[in-house]
């Protein structure tokens, strides 16, 4: 349902509504003004076409060369008739090199067997045949079925030829996987009975084991290619064999290329390709080898003879099972009936087939295997076949017994194992696979194989660099390998539920090679290192070669990245582009684009380490096991300890786990990693590639700066920049939040969905029919909705309460007494958690649950009944009244009451900025005060013990010590909770006259109730809760959002025990907002509060709307109290607003009758009035629904500050687009909470911006970034791309000198030599320009800078020519410097602003506006219809209530500063 809101309000071809501004604007409508909806501008398709052309130059090519050796034979022929002397000079060179080669095989002869011994495999039939046409070709196509050993005896047979031959050979063998190369690779050493990396070895990325006397060496497809592509040759090896070409990898496409071109100059190497599939034609028809008979390759195929018979059957076959559905056939999908069917024939399997055909080696109950195309498809398959167990079982004698075992990628290594276990006695296993088990994984006891013959591949769509996962039919091989996975060691059955004629007519014979779906950045870099020519005349020469409009596409996406320059060799080229130096360290990585950059992009911010284990998480398996538990998501939040960013989370899992593998401190790591939810084989496999990406770098001379005066960050710095370096390697993967949920909220509506409570730490269930149950029946069992697997303690934090005005019941999370909102729950700080974690918690159970909740109540008679009997209430009136408790004494509650503006009162605790307690200073509550604490400690004070064994309870109110005081001074303190310390029980208490919390041993407490001081049990607390108003932690100093230990201490140092001036700026939910002054008369610059902000501890926030709204009800009634003494009289006698009953609700003891729950109720939710959506900034992403993935930290995503007006950012490391397209964020980073931080990132990464003005010029109101305009045309080089943004602060020219001199100095460390191989400075010189980078950008985040209205509601993306005339001085100046590097810039540098002032008409206006709509609010005239617009902010007000609490929004108040209005 959220989805779908989402989806309408992404519609831009539905009507537009008056929209509420989100965030803070008070209830204010944008001004009405057209929407600037643009269309996306098609690009003409380019197909395949253009590959012809050059597919006809590399065939003449390649006949030329053949033709000139044959001439140079026929040539060197007659000569030798005429010269016999240098027929004898070449013999003897033959001869020498026959010899060399002798006397370097000789000794390897004589130490390793090279002797094939013969086997049971069906390839060996073919050996001689096999040898014969290898010696005869240069290139030989061999086709023989999984399993029949062509990739281990093959190499073998070639050895043992050159031994009988006594000739040289070094053989090379390609793997698709790594874990293939090194597997292999052992166990044909194993055969040679040699020490694996001597005779035979493998090289898998850095990893390697070779020697000097290696002749077989398996690699990975990348190992090979990217040899090739460093030394053009293949002249080094005798026999290069090309493994499982029938994938049709990218990579090894690419392979083929190299190999045929470097082939035309190189006779000498032997090719191989090997294909388990019969279609085998195309590769030799690839390789054209002109020859005597004929010009394509030559083809063998090995024979499959199988020990056991495999039968098959297709959907027709299955009618007895009553298939009463269709297919449609050009709708790849699952049908919701299939997986019935599936259910079906899997339960017969067991029950009958299996009767017959019980001959069998194992003495178990042989496995069925279905395969299904994804992760989804499994779970609902494993759903049906439980349910279908359970109904097939009650109906029938017969128990089928199933083990559901699932198996894809995405699980654990452990859980993938568990399909090679033995099934318990009686029991089948049944395992529900994606296509994984194809062939990667071979399991030897199944005899069952269910096909939905469906896969899900990834396609990529280059013009808007969104991949997809795509459900397609599988291809017939496809079926084919799957069909394989049976009658191995018995015979088998397999069951294709689509029709025959589909599967032979209608299916594919092959999958589509990757090379024309999946993204091309990498081929398309080692294209550019081959300096062969343009990438597309190089692709153009592939088996299946990619659209151009593709190829173009991945040059512009490189273009972007930095990879490639706009211009090759100074012009402009739309499918071409210089390599830089960037693009040729991002290609010497094994990693995606981006996070090869992300790691560049961390040398130059100062944190390689980091961002080198950022990237490989992110490349790795998934780390985390899934979140489908709340216990997942408790565990990679403490992981991320409050960042919200999936990268850190990776970063601290992996170096913690690296810490106890290291010192040994966790005993086994597999337990510890069970313990913490990690998949253990990710990790080493991470482990790995950190190290394999470490060493690259350190051959292409990059690694961690380490000089005296380099770089250096804080760990809480350290967190902000690796934000900002994801946010540069992932640019234009940029996300605004929006305030969405049932429809938009603003920051007032956050407050009224709630009824006015604390949104940090409340949600809400919907549904609940308040007329006709009585819902405090059922708070134990609302808590349990929400508290699964927690403690008892931990349940009792919870408070439910009920609003029978709504239909709602709201659910609000606390802290337990001794865990301060730092703490999480692995008992470390964990700063996050200024959102209370339960909030996360609920929504990911709703998640979980598809939104629902099932609760049981009781019929409404039987609930009355019973709630009466038990004393819980009345029902009175046609609702439930619930019992309440008197508060005593509220008159004499030191909350600051209405008229309160200004008090003096002493700090007496601290916790933090936001939260402390001041005791107020007036002769009342100073006589009460004084006198609690002289009965307490006074001489004549007899306090007595309680008695040995006296049963406290929560709430009691007892004198108990004061911690870290003088010692015996007492303190009235409230019992919170019991614990226990060593054995002795102890209790958190809050001493009530001080603010403080602290946990107190029972035998230091002394009785007050029922001894002459009983009365001190019966006053209210002395001491009120207060938070400084408009401050919040420094984003740039707090990365996490809340207050770092070094801020409190200097917060506790300025006001601790110190008496202030107390000016009260509002109350809201007990909590008072404060301004601190040491002397009444002091400005507001000189405040405690503007201190803090001054010395960069904190920054300006803006007061929520409830703090704005009682801030604005106070203002007026103080006011009115000095014109109307009357009114004053009535004000101060008046006690309506203080708090005199609490409502009962201590009925945790109470256990509901299980037979009266006989109703089930649905509850909709729990929601959080903080949830929100994100829009997609691209213009080929802005309308598109956006959700964020499951797995991600942030598929929880709550507004932590929705009172801040400014716009947020949530940057993706991926986005995929669904098939309905939706946009799938994932590897999510949300930023820290800077002003503007969207407009700063995307000027200081993207590769250009045009900055927008407002018609005036007077300041900046948006931003276009991209790759500019083409400048032959004038139209954009890559309008998908382009990004539009609003700009909601004052940007200016010194913000725009700031940027220039950090995109310059970036640019100066990452600019190469005249190769664009090495860099052009030195490491001195390098160290000394992190430090630049540094400088440059805490400058540009910590400066403060005014916030403005945000008129950008309609997106433009239209680029408006510059004028060459306003080139920036600072652009002049930097191209002065003696080595020019802005020709070649990754990040060229922009104009200036050159803003113009505001005129003095204009000011007037504004100033007389202001004047004028404050006289309205005070004449108490209504507004006109349709409310009134404030020009200054440009937002319509719909009453003269939300006009004045608009005058106290920041926006506001920074304007009117601006134009220098006083009021």
């Amino acid at each position: 349902m959220e989805d779908d809101d989402v989806a309408d309000f992404f519609d831009f071809s539905k009507p537009f509504k008056r929209t509420v501004v989100s965030g803070g604007y008070i209830n204010g409508a944008v001004k009405p003004q057209k929407l600037n909806i643009q269309t996306l501008p098609e690009r003409a398709h380019q197909g395949t076409e253009y590959a012809e052309k050059f597919c006809r130059e590399e065939e003449a090519r390649l006949m030329e060369g053949w033709v000139d050796e044959t001439l140079n034979k026929s040539t060197a022929s007659r000569l030798e008739q005429v010269d016999d002397m240098s027929s004898v000079m070449e013999e003897d060179t033959q001869h020498l090199q026959r010899v060399r080669a002798k006397e370097l095989m000789e000794p390897l002869f004589s130490r390793y067997n090279f002797t094939v011994t013969p086997n049971r495999l069906t390839i060996h039939q073919s050996k001689q045949d096999i040898l014969k046409a290898i010696r005869e070709n240069p290139v030989v196509v061999l086709q023989g079925m999984t399993g029949c050993g062509k990739t281990t005896q093959v190499p073998q047979y070639l050895l043992e030829d050159a031994y009988n031959r006594k000739e040289w050979c070094n053989i090379v063998v390609t793997q698709p996987r790594k874990i293939a190369a090194s597997s292999i690779a052992r166990r044909v050493a194993e055969e040679r009975n040699c020490a694996l990396g001597s005779l035979v070895g493998f090289k898998v990325g850095l990893k390697e084991m070779v020697s000097e006397d290696t002749r077989l060496t398996y690699v990975t497809t990348g190992v090979l290619l990217n040899k090739l592509i460093t030394s053009k040759s293949i002249s080094s090896y005798t026999h290069i064999i090309l493994d499982e070409v029938h994938e049709r990898e990218v990579d090894m496409d690419f392979l083929l290329i190299i190999v045929r071109r470097l082939l035309a100059t190189m006779r000498n190497t032997k090719i191989i390709l090997m294909s388990a599939t019969i279609e085998s034609s195309e590769f030799a028809q690839y390789f054209k080898i002109p020859g005597p008979n004929s010009l394509f390759a030559p083809q063998l195929a090995v024979s499959n003879v199988t020990q056991h018979d495999v039968s098959v059957y297709y959907l027709e076959d299955l009618e007895k099972l009553r298939v009463d559905f269709t297919i449609k056939y050009e709708q790849p999908d699952v049908h919701e009936k299939m997986y019935f069917l599936a259910a079906k024939v899997a339960v017969v399997c067991d029950r009958f087939i299996d009767e017959f055909e019980s001959a069998s080696t194992i003495d178990y109950k042989p496995s069925i295997i279905m395969f299904l195309p994804g992760i989804n498809e499994i779970e609902r398959m494993a759903e049906v076949l439980r349910n279908f167990l359970g109904d097939s079982n009650v109906n029938s004698q017969e128990q089928t017994k199933f083990t559901i075992l699932k198996l894809h990628s995405m699980l654990p290594s452990e859980e993938q194992a568990l399909v090679f276990t033995k099934p318990s006695p009686g029991y089948r296993k049944v395992i529900l696979s994606t296509n994984i088990a194809e062939s990667s994984i071979t399991i030897p006891d199944v005899k069952f194989v269910i096909d939905f013959c469906l896969h899900r591949v990834l396609v990529a769509d280059t013009l808007n660099n969104f991949t997809t996962l795509r459900t397609q039919w599988a291809s017939r091989n496809n079926c084919i390998q799957r069909a394989g996975r049976c009658g191995r060691v018995m015979n088998g059955r397999v069951y294709r539920l689509v029709n025959k004629h589909f599967f032979e007519h209608g299916m594919a014979q092959s999958i589509e090679p990757e090379m024309v779906r999946c993204p091309l950045s990498n081929v398309v870099l080692k294209t550019k290192l081959l300096d062969m020519g343009p990438p597309h005349t190089i692709l153009a020469l592939a088996m299946s070669p990619p659209n151009l409009s593709d190829v173009s596409n991945t040059v512009l996406q490189l273009k972007e990245l930095g990879a490639l320059l706009r211009t090759a060799k100074g012009v402009y080229d739309l499918q071409d582009g210089d390599i830089t130096y960037l693009g040729n360290i991002m290609s010497t990585l094994p990693l995606d684009i981006h996070l090869a950059k992300l790691v560049v992009l961390g040398y130059v911010f100062s944190v390689l380490e980091e961002a080198i284990v950022i990237a490989a998480g992110m490349n790795v398996k998934n780390i985390f096991c899934q979140l489908r538990t709340i216990e997942a998501l408790r565990v990679k939040r403490h992981f991320a300890n409050g960042s919200a960013s999936d990268g850190i989370a990776i970063l601290n899992a992996y170096n913690w786990w690296r810490s106890i593998r290291e010192q040994g401190t966790g005993g086994d790591t597999t337990d510890w990693c069970n313990r913490y939810m990690l998949d253990r084989k990710s990790l080493i496999e991470m482990a790995e590639l950190v190290q394999e990406i470490t060493m690259r770098l350190k051959t292409a001379n990059i690694r961690v700066v380490s000089g005296a005066n380099n770089a250096r960050w804080t760990d809480r710095e350290r967190t902000v920049v690796l934000k900002v370096v994801m946010a540069g390697a992932f640019y234009p993967n940029y996300f605004i939040p929006t305030c969405v949920t049932d429809r938009e909220l603003s920051d007032k509506m956050v407050y009224t969905e709630i009824g006015g409570r604390d949104p940090f730490s409340t949600v809400f269930f919907c549904g609940f029919d308040h007329s006709n149950y009585i819902g405090p029946l059922y708070r134990n069992e609302i808590r349990a909705l929400l508290t699964e697997r927690k403690p008892t303690s931990e349940k009792h934090q919870v408070k439910v309460e009920f609003e029978r005005s709504t239909n709602k019941i709201f659910v609000q999370f606390q802290y337990p007494p001794d865990q301060q909102s730092g703490k999480s729950l692995y008992e470390e700080r964990n700063s996050a958690d200024r959102v209370h974690p339960g909030v996360y918690e609920a929504i990911k159970l709703r998640q979980l649950r598809h939104n629902q909740s099932e609760l049981l109540v009781m019929h409404h008679n039987d609930a009355v009944a019973y709630a009466t009997e038990h004393r819980l209430g009345v029902w009175r009136n046609h609702e439930w009244h619930p019992r309440s408790v008197e508060i005593p004494n509220a008159h004499l509650s030191v909350e600051p009451p209405i008229h309160w503006n200004r008090v003096t009162a002493t700090v007496t605790h601290v916790e933090h900025p936001n939260k402390f307690y001041l005791r107020p200073h007036d002769e009342k509550n100073d006589n009460i005060y004084h006198d609690i604490m002289e009965k307490l400690n006074g001489c004549d004070a007899v306090l007595r013990a309680f008695p040995e064994g006296y049963a406290f309870k929560q709430r009691d109110i007892v004198a108990a010590p004061l911690p870290n005081m003088v010692t015996g001074k007492m303190a009235r303190a409230k019992l919170l909770q019991q614990c226990l310390v060593r054995g002795v029980e102890h209790w958190t208490v809050f001493f009530m006259d001080f603010g403080l919390t602290a946990g107190v041993s029972v035998k230091s407490f002394r009785q007050l109730r029922g001894t002459p001081l009983d009365m001190f049990t019966k006053f209210p607390d002395r001491v009120f809760l207060a938070s400084l108003a408009e401050v919040q932690p420094s984003a740039v100093r707090s990365p996490k959002d809340v207050w770092m230990e070094e801020t409190i201490k200097h917060f506790r140092q300025l006001v601790h025990g110190q008496q202030f001036d107390v000016e009260v700026y509002s109350v809201v939910n007990r909590v008072t907002m404060v301004v601190l002054r040491h002397n009444p008369d002091d400005p507001i610059d000189l405040t405690v509060n503007r201190a803090l902000i001054n010395s960069h501890h904190a920054q300006l926030s803006e007061e929520s709307y409830m703090s704005k709204m009682n801030h604005e009800k106070r203002k007026r009634v103080q006011f009115e109290m000095e014109l109307d003494p009357m009114y004053k009289t009535q004000i101060l006698n008046d006690i309506s607003e203080q708090q005199r009953f609490l409502e009962d609700d201590d009925v945790d003891s109470l256990e509901l009758p299980r037979d009266l729950l006989k109703v089930r109720l649905m509850l909709r939710g729990p929601y959080s009035p903080l949830e929100v959506k994100c829009s997609s900034t691209v213009f080929s992403g802005y309308r598109k629904p956006v959700i964020i993935e499951k797995e991600s930290l942030n598929s929880v995503l709550l507004d932590t500050n929705p009172q801040n007006t400014h716009e947020k950012l949530l940057v993706a490391g991926c986005v995929n687009e669904t098939s309905n397209s939706r946009l799938i964020a994932r590897m999510t980073t949300m930023m820290p909470n800077i002003p503007g931080l969207p407009a700063l990132m995307t000027l200081i990464f993207a590769p250009t911006c045009l900055v927008k003005k407002d018609p005036d010029e007077t300041r900046v109101v948006g931003l276009l970034a991209g790759l500019g305009t083409d400048p032959r045309t004038g139209e954009s080089m890559y309008p998908e791309h382009d990004m539009s943004l609003a700009v909601d602060i004052a940007i200016d020219d010194d913000d725009i000198a700031d940027i220039n001199a950090l995109r310059y100095t970036m640019d100066s460390i990452l600019h190469g030599g005249h190769n664009e191989q090495t860099p052009m400075f030195g490491e001195y010189s390098i160290e000394s320009l992190m430090v630049k980078v540094k400088d440059y950008l805490i400058k540009i985040l910590q400066r403060d800078r005014p916030i403005q209205d945000n008129r950008s509601m309609a997106h433009d993306f239209s680029w408006v020519k510059e004028n060459p005339s306003t080139s920036t001085s600072s652009q002049k100046r930097l191209r002065s410097t003696a080595i020019d590097i802005y020709t070649k810039a990754i990040f060229p540098l922009y104009h200036n602003l050159n803003l113009r002032p505001m005129t003095a008409d204009r000011m007037e206006f504004l100033r007389q506006h202001c004047k004028d709509l404050h006289l309205l609010t005070q004449s108490r005239v209504p507004l006109p219809k349709g409310g009134i617009t404030c020009r200054l902010c440009n937002v319509t007000l719909e009453s003269d209530h939300t006009l004045r609490i608009h005058f106290y929004s920041k926006l506001h108040c920074d304007l009117e500063l601006k134009i220098n209005y006083r009021r």
